[in-house]
């Protein structure tokens, strides 16, 4: 009860924020941002699933900076960033709660700079993030919660045309998380411009897909899960939570990517960034849609682009007059808190 009380009034101060200038709505952000990472940092170390694992790596198998070595392997994760990160922390201190909170404000700071840069509704596009990722990402994934957040910020250059520096990032973001790959078709994806009949085109292959080609999208998913050291992603595991395309969370994309589609014209004006954000999403939704059946694969590379619905959020409240947004706020409040609770069935 105290975490939906608290979410309800945090996703009401979003709202108020909206009619605020944008320097109150940047100071809100900075001080969400900062309550934000020292929550995920200060988490109790035994309620949260991969904390431990993360914490007995950095107390039992990391050396400090002045030892370090890329040749000395670790089982939990082996990406260097993340490595480098743990080692450099690991010179200063032992602290496993020190530790958390170093790896969740850098990710806050880059996801500040996102939101901002971003978003018309800073808070309310936190409140997406809240909904959707804080739980998962920043409570569990830290590791792909950090590239995540990076390959979020990379999204600019993709509009700005600038491979070089996209890239630049992607790689960052690989060295932190090897599911980042899954960025690099990106840039060449999103240089079309799709119309309705290609999205809807997009969206009913990708169900057929996933319908009809399992078998090979299996022996596909295999090889993948051995050079990435992905067990997790073959077709046993977690078998037993498994919605295939059943998850509500397909139809969510499904209905906001058609949202942005057929309402380009009264959408596009308002966000420099808005074609980016709908074939980020457009690529999102078909990654969701074909590998439904495996639940961490989907899970941990679909929800890379999904992103973007932080930004796509206040996008969509900014497109209905005022006296219209109201029923707007009810929805979203009602559809984040669905999917808020969602998140935390894993929980003991």
């Amino acid at each position: 009860m105290f975490i939906l009380v608290s979410f309800i009034l945090f996703y009401l101060l979003a709202i108020f924020s909206t009619g605020e200038k944008p320097e109150s709505q940047r100071k809100l952000l900075i001080i969400t941002c900062v309550i934000l990472a020292f929550l995920a940092g200060n988490r109790d170390f035994y309620k949260w699933p991969d904390t431990l694992v993360y914490l007995n790596t950095f107390w039992e198998k990391t050396d400090d900076l002045f030892n370090f070595s890329f040749s000395n392997t670790i089982s939990a994760y082996n990406e260097h960033g993340f490595r480098l990160l743990t080692s450099f922390v690991r010179t200063f201190t032992d602290s496993g709660t020190i530790y958390l909170l170093v790896v969740s404000s850098i990710t806050f700071f880059v996801l500040y700079n996102c939101f901002h840069k971003y978003c018309v509704f800073p808070l309310l596009g936190v409140c997406d993030y809240i909904a959707r990722f804080y739980i998962g990402r920043d409570f569990v994934q830290i590791r792909q919660s950090l590239a995540i957040a990076i390959i979020f910020f990379a999204i600019q250059y993709v509009y700005t045309k600038d491979w070089k520096r996209y890239y630049v990032y992607i790689l960052i973001a690989y060295l932190f998380h090897k599911s980042s790959v899954v960025a690099v078709p990106f840039y060449f994806f999103s240089f079309f411009r799709y119309k309705k009949w290609h999205v809807v085109l997009g969206i009913i292959l990708a169900f057929i897909a996933a319908a009809t080609l399992a078998p090979a999208i299996e022996s596909t998913v295999d090889g993948w899960s051995s050079d990435l050291n992905y067990e997790m992603y073959s077709m046993d595991y977690h078998k037993r939570k498994e919605l295939g395309l059943r998850n509500p969370l397909i139809y969510l994309q499904i209905f906001l990517l058609l949202y942005l589609t057929f309402f380009e014209k009264k959408l596009s004006h308002l966000s420099p960034y808005y074609f980016v954000f709908r074939n980020a999403y457009f690529y999102s939704t078909l990654i969701l849609i074909l590998f439904c059946q495996y639940i961490e694969l989907s899970g941990r590379t679909s929800t890379i682009f999904a992103t973007v619905e932080t930004a796509i959020v206040p996008l969509l409240a900014m497109s209905f007059k005022k006296s219209e947004r109201l029923i707007f706020y009810v929805l979203s409040a009602i559809a984040m808190i669905y999917f808020f609770f969602l998140k935390t069935e894993f929980i003991e």
